[in-house]
């Protein structure tokens, strides 16, 4: 599985509720950070975050780069830009903003 589709189904996940799958993209050392509220996040908040947020997460645009790849996503009240740092098949850095 390629650095798209761990992101795409890690989107999917989100979309279908299927928070149970989350912690499988994720390792010990990985972190996560709220970029709107400037935050480094626990697991536990993160999660909270993405439960709260109303779904489905649409694509609108996806960005790539040697160092991340970026989802320009919207919901029916937010605009939410995912960006991932995956190394090894896992999430080494999700940073979310939420505008």
């Amino acid at each position: 599985m390629n650095q798209e589709e761990l992101s795409l189904n890690f989107i999917n996940d989100i979309n279908n509720n299927d928070f149970s799958k989350i912690n499988r993209y994720f390792t010990k050392e990985s972190s996560s950070y709220l970029i709107s509220e400037n935050k480094e996040l626990s697991y536990s908040e993160m999660i909270d975050i993405l439960t709260k947020l109303s779904k489905p997460l649409e694509i609108v645009r996806t960005l790539k780069s040697h160092v991340c790849i970026k989802y320009e996503t919207k919901n029916l009240e937010h605009k939410v830009n995912l960006y991932f740092d995956i190394q090894n098949r896992r999430i080494k850095r999700l940073e979310l903003e939420i505008i």
